[in-house]
């Protein structure tokens, strides 16, 4: 398997949302986008006070946050017309930058 089909199988597959060919592709990337943002918000939840990661299956549910930080700045920074003009959007953008970053270093030290 590529890594995009696995990219491409993470961005769809963990959302009750699929994409529908009646909407238009800003429309599916849209509701993608959402999805996304609720299904981090949601692990992130319970990641975030947890002191450590070193069970696997914690680390799973960390990984993921990572992951949707990850997808939730390409969409947007590959689509930014799914912003809205006129809407401070970059202190959020910067914020899941950083904590794609961030995770990652604590990643690094745990793998």
């Amino acid at each position: 398997m590529t890594i995009r089909k696995k990219l491409s199988k993470f961005f769809w597959s963990n959302h009750t949302f699929q994409p529908s060919a009646e909407l238009t592709a800003v429309s599916n990337l849209e509701l993608l986008l959402s999805q996304q943002l609720e299904s981090m918000s949601t692990e992130y939840m319970a990641v975030e006070p947890l002191p450590l990661i070193e069970n696997a299956t914690l680390h799973w549910e960390f990984h993921n946050v990572r992951k949707y930080s990850r997808a939730i700045n390409f969409v947007t920074s590959s689509f930014p017309c799914l912003l809205v003009d006129g809407v401070g959007t970059d202190g959020a953008l910067s914020l899941m930058a950083d904590l794609y970053d961030k995770y990652g270093a604590v990643n690094d030290l745990w793998t």
